[in-house]
């Protein structure tokens, strides 16, 4: 399995299982995401929209779905009707 998605799914196992008080996306995930993804996933990815209409291209540059903010997120965690 991606080592980047295993350490995106351990992180954010790991903010679910603390009180949701505690950590939000821009208090604890938004920086774990910079720090860890966005050289594939950043600002400069393609959308999952983009993405899905051209997988083998997006792969071939290394760049993934973007991440780069919450709404981004959710889309690659959950589908793009989220």
């Amino acid at each position: 399995m991606n080592t980047r998605i295993v350490r995106l799914a351990t992180l954010l196992a790991a903010a679910w299982a603390v009180p949701a008080a505690a950590v939000t996306y821009e208090d604890g995930i938004r920086q774990a995401v910079e720090k860890y993804c966005s050289e594939c996933h950043g600002s400069d990815a393609p959308s999952m929209a983009e993405f899905k209409a051209d997988k083998e291209k997006y792969k071939k540059d290394k760049l993934g779905p973007r991440m780069d903010s919450y709404d981004n997120l959710m889309v690659m965690v959950n589908g793009s009707d989220t």
